[in-house]
């Protein structure tokens, strides 16, 4: 439970973005994303036959954090031309 969570968590603290890709009309890359994310979580039934539910959830929430912690912010940034050094 802990696991998904913090895929969870994650997710909600990058609402913002979302909506900034849906105000802009660039939610094109989102929606790849989420069917990586989906195509991903079937590799969670490969780990999840060893370590059972434990498995599953860490194939589940492993995409989903790495998009949300790196491919996300890179585009928003993008989207709104902020460079690194500027953003807090």
């Amino acid at each position: 439970m802990l696991v998904m969570l913090s895929g969870y968590f994650l997710m909600l603290g990058q609402q913002p973005s979302v909506d900034l890709f849906l105000a802009q009309g660039r939610h094109r890359l989102r929606g790849w994303l989420n069917l990586g994310e989906g195509v991903a979580n079937l590799g969670s039934v490969c780990i999840g036959e060893p370590l059972w539910l434990l498995g599953i959830a860490l194939g589940t929430a492993a995409p989903m954090i790495f998009v949300q912690m790196f491919v996300q912010p890179w585009y928003a940034m993008r989207t709104i031309d902020c460079d690194v050094e500027v953003f807090p």
